[in-house]
């Protein structure tokens, strides 16, 4: 009789353990904690309970998935105390338009982005989408594709790039690039004039741009006439006229000199030098006269 006694006291302890181990379990199984739901850009903070799937979770909250809609974890899964997050991915369908070119893709949780790639564009060389290319996708959304326009940006300290923008000014697209000019800079073109495609932009500093100002008005201006150049070249004219009055006084002195009688005889009018070719320094001289007559001397 003890001994049957003793054995239900241990049946018993163990039924009791057994109960208490279930109802330890059923406790965690209740547990609850928080964690997030993210539906493309919207996040919401959630109570759930361990062992809760995450389609119960999604319908507490009032998180509609459609039928192309994913999840992660999957819709089945139940979640634990490690379970942090839900994200619901989207389906979408969307069209791309670039130019004349336009296509359709279909993307479950995909962004903007996704879905250029997915057509087969690229953003580059100033190709570039008319929302944020982050953006998530909505289903039925068109995405329009455009040619942006590029520019040469050259700062005060020397440094160039090729920048795109979408601005439509100078003044716009130094507030795009977040540019603030100093009190000592200066900005080429204008800021009211427009952008252009392949256009120059320059930010100087004040004193350069002073300094090249006066270097170009210097090659541009007219040299000053030389005084003394001028005073030489009249100088020279005079010189060309006395030599002229001279050469005058020289036929007049010649004239005078000539052997012409004052009565009007007969006189000299050349004499020719005929030296002799053996070099012995002998000769003749050819003389006419104004009658016409002529004459030879020996020497």
């Amino acid at each position: 009789m003890q001994k049957s006694t003793k054995i239900f006291s241990r049946v018993t302890a163990a039924v009791i353990a057994l109960c208490m181990l279930a109802c330890f379990l059923t406790a965690c199984g209740s547990q609850e904690f928080t964690l997030n739901i993210k539906d493309g850009e919207k996040n919401t903070e959630a109570k759930a309970k361990v062992g809760q799937t995450v389609a119960e979770i999604l319908e507490a909250n009032s998180v509609n998935i459609g039928d192309k809609d994913e999840t992660v974890p999957a819709i089945s899964e139940t979640v634990t105390a490690d379970t942090a997050e839900i994200t619901v991915k989207r389906y979408a369908k969307v069209t791309v338009v670039y130019g004349k070119e336009k296509k359709e893709v279909e993307i479950v949780g995909g962004t903007v982005e996704d879905a250029i790639k997915s057509a087969g564009f690229k953003l580059e060389n100033g190709v570039e989408p008319d929302v944020d290319p982050k953006t998530y996708l909505k289903n039925g959304m068109t995405i329009t594709l455009k040619k942006g326009v590029t520019v040469k940006l050259t700062t005060s300290d020397g440094k160039t790039a090729e920048v795109a923008t979408s601005a439509a000014t100078v003044k716009e697209f130094l507030e795009e690039q977040q540019i603030v000019l100093a009190d000592n800079e200066t900005v080429s073109p204008k800021l009211t004039d427009k952008i252009t495609d392949g256009m120059t932009i320059t930010i100087k500093e004040k004193k350069e741009e002073a300094t090249e100002a006066a270097t170009e008005a210097e090659a541009t201006e007219a040299p000053a006439a030389d005084n003394n150049d001028s005073n030489n070249s009249g100088s020279d004219n005079s010189s060309d006229d006395n030599s002229g009055s001279d050469d005058s006084s020289d036929e007049d002195s010649d004239d005078s000199s000539s052997d012409e009688p004052d009565d009007g005889g007969v006189y000299e009018v050349n004499r020719q030098d005929m030296p002799d070719c053996d070099g012995s320094g002998h000769g003749y001289y050819i003389v006419t006269y104004s009658d016409g007559s002529v004459k030879y001397e020996e020497y």
